[in-house]
Parts: structure tokens; C-alpha cells; sequence
């Protein structure tokens, strides 16, 4: 029991507690991840590396409602299927995100000069940074449009520590799946969805409570 006790007081440990306690759901959800991504690994199979990108698209739909299904467990409640439509910005969110991450990648492979590449590595890190965070606040704060990159800015800016890290742990993710051959895609995903959905929730819940404060 201190062990559980412990845990409730880091965003890590109280992702873990929610995955662990709900494992069938997320499996499952990992499940239709790695199906969404099977698009993209037949066209890097296949060499057709131009259009492993266009591929993508159905994983960041279904991430979309992974990430609607965590931000309800985040808000303390029990996670059901229909949460995966919850809130249709999220997907407009995500396909913007999943749409920015391919121009910038197509920029990049076209060989710039050295001052416009690492001009767009900047820009594509500033636009992860932010996009990482805007995922999740259609679901958590309930807002679409501007103000979801608006609250998603003042988040960021206020928190990057929390954005990079976020970026930074789902790097070694998909480096684990990697060396894996892919066997742990049934595991990372929805645990890394679950870690920034609560992580993300408790930035939003101390700046509220900062400007109630105020």
C-alpha cells in the first residue's frame, strides 16, 4: 500500500497505476496502434520512403482517441471505448501536428543549406514542443480551435521541461519498440499517452490554481 501510495504522488507513477489497473483496454488499444501502422511499415518495406509519411496518417487518428480515452482517466475517471470520441478537436489537433511533421520532414530530406536546416530542426523542436502539449488540451480543458494552440503556447512556454520531456521520453519509446522488432508496441504507446495525459493535467491544474491564487 505505500508502494500505491507513493506512486499517486508523480504523474508517472499515478500513468502507471491507470495503465496497469486497466491493462485489457490499453492492450488492445496498442493493438489498433500497430495496425494503424502497418500502412506505413509496408512502404518502408517496399523502399516507397516518400510516402511512409502519407502512411502515418491512420496511427495519429488512433492515437487521437488514445489520447481522449487518457485524458478522462487523467481527470479521475474510468476510461470507456466511447471516450475515444469524446472530443473531435483532438483529431483536428493531431492531424495538424501529424501534418506539420511531414512538410518540415519533406523539407529537411530535400538536402537545404546548412542555415535553413538547422533553421527547420529549430522550428520543427518549437513546433513539437508546442503540438505535444496541444494534444492534450482539447480533452482536458474541453476548448478547440485558436485556444487550444493558445493554451498549448502559455503551457509550453511556461513548462518546457516538461515538453521536451515529454519528446524525449517518446524518442527512447519508439528506440525500445525499435530494438524490440516491435514487440513492445503492445505495451509503450498507450503508457506513453497515459504518462503525458497526466503529466500535461497536472501543468494545467497548478496553473489554475496559480491564477486562482492570484
Amino acid at each position: 500500500m505505500r508502494i500505491i501510495h507513493s506512486l499517486t504522488e508523480t504523474p508517472i507513477g499515478r500513468a502507471l497505476l491507470a495503465y496497469f489497473f486497466d491493462l485489457p483496454r490499453w492492450t488492445l488499444a496498442n493493438v489498433l496502434l500497430a495496425l494503424a501502422l502497418a500502412p506505413a511499415l509496408l512502404a518502408l518495406l517496399q523502399g516507397l520512403t516518400d510516402l511512409i509519411g502519407l502512411m502515418c496518417f491512420p496511427a495519429a487518428m488512433v492515437s487521437a482517441g488514445m489520447i481522449n480515452m487518457a485524458a478522462r482517466q487523467a481527470n479521475e475517471g474510468t476510461p470507456r471505448w466511447r471516450d475515444v470520441f469524446s472530443s473531435f478537436a483532438t483529431y483536428l489537433t493531431a492531424a495538424i501536428v501529424w501534418a506539420g511533421v511531414v512538410i518540415v520532414l519533406a523539407l529537411l530530406f530535400r538536402d537545404p543549406p546548412p542555415v535553413v536546416f538547422f533553421s527547420l530542426c529549430a522550428l520543427v523542436l518549437a513546433f513539437l514542443m508546442i503540438g505535444v502539449i496541444a494534444l492534450f488540451v482539447p480533452p482536458l480543458l474541453k476548448v478547440k480551435g485558436r485556444l487550444v494552440w493558445r493554451n498549448a503556447l502559455v503551457l509550453a512556454v511556461l513548462n518546457p521541461i516538461v515538453a521536451l520531456g515529454l519528446l524525449a521520453l517518446l524518442a527512447v519509446g519508439a528506440w525500445a519498440v525499435w530494438i524490440s522488432r516491435g514487440a513492445l508496441i503492445l505495451a509503450i504507446p498507450a503508457l506513453w499517452t497515459l504518462i503525458a495525459a497526466f503529466s500535461v493535467h497536472d501543468r494545467i491544474s497548478a496553473l489554475q490554481s496559480a491564477s486562482a491564487g492570484g
